[in-house]
């Protein structure tokens, strides 16, 4: 059992892009606390493996899923469906959200057949 004050995490950070925070493995969710820097952003891209949610916890800004714009705020939630193009930006005062997701497994190196170079491919949790 995990339990975190994210106000206290978001009030005693220094600041800077990234994450913050994220929950200890083993587990078989992925959270993370992120923050981004006013007018930043993370650029569009699209996750083939999981869904996401989204989870507004200060500041304000804007998700862009599959062209269409989500204003995030606290206590706002926003559902990324696996496959969607996703982009994240901050507004005016900066955006701290959490990540939620089930934990992607990591990458697996299988043999290939005799003669040929291994390959790679994701395993999943």
């Amino acid at each position: 059992m995990t339990r975190v004050d994210l106000d206290a995490e978001m009030a005693g950070d220094a600041g800077g892009d990234g994450v913050h925070w994220t929950l200890a493995a083993p587990n078989d969710l992925n959270v993370n606390l992120v923050r981004l820097e006013p007018g930043h952003a993370i650029d569009e891209h699209v996750n083939d493996a999981v869904d996401v949610v989204v989870i507004g916890t200060g500041g304000h800004g804007v998700v862009t899923v599959d062209g269409v714009d989500h204003s995030l705020g606290p206590h706002v939630v926003v559902d990324i469906p696996k496959g969607s193009a996703r982009r994240i930006r901050a507004g005016d005062e900066g955006l701290w959200h959490l990540t939620v997701h089930r934990r992607k497994g990591g990458v697996v190196i299988e043999p290939g057949p005799p003669g040929r170079a291994p390959s790679a491919r994701s395993r999943r949790a």
